[in-house]
């Protein structure tokens, strides 16, 4: 919960503001445009809305992945930024892990996270009484309720 959240959360956004909020030169999509460049050259694709339905196994190690649609691609790495539960009870299976990693994958804690969204618009921010600061919007006051609601299958509704 967001009362439970570390010092050091709180303590790496706020310096990020002392001296004033910084974007990369190029605007933010500057970083991820510069990461797909390198995994390019080194050799690398990206496909968005591609669903990976199952992590490919042989003999303990991973030797590609399989497709939603039945595509089987095939690669010596394998990254996963899913959950440590998704990415070995899911996509791999526990009945492919040992023991010892089923203990461990039961025994993880999950701790809060974090995220920064910064938006661009194309409008008179001072016309619609907004300045250059930021701007915090919770439903209520109550940030651990709201915490604990995204815990749960509760979908906003269009309003």
């Amino acid at each position: 919960p967001p009362s439970q959240a570390s010092a050091f959360i709180h303590a790496g956004i706020t310096h990020h503001y002392f001296n004033g909020g910084w974007y990369p030169k190029g605007g933010a999509f500057a970083i991820p445009r510069a990461f797909v460049r390198a995994l390019k050259r080194a050799g690398g694709e990206i496909r968005l809305n591609t669903p990976v339905a199952k992590i490919l196994m042989d003999d303990g190690a991973a030797y590609g992945v399989s497709l939603s649609d039945g595509t089987e691609l095939r690669a010596p790495v394998i990254i996963s930024n899913a959950d440590p539960e998704v990415t070995f009870g899911k996509l791999i299976g526990r009945e492919l892990l040992s023991r010892k990693l089923i203990k461990k994958l039961d025994g993880v804690e999950y701790s809060g996270s974090a995220i920064s969204l910064f938006f661009a618009v194309d409008m008179d921010l001072a016309a619609a009484g907004l300045d250059s600061g930021n701007n915090w919007y919770y439903a209520n006051e109550n940030v651990d309720d709201l915490y604990k609601l995204g815990l749960t299958d509760y979908v906003l509704t269009a309003d």
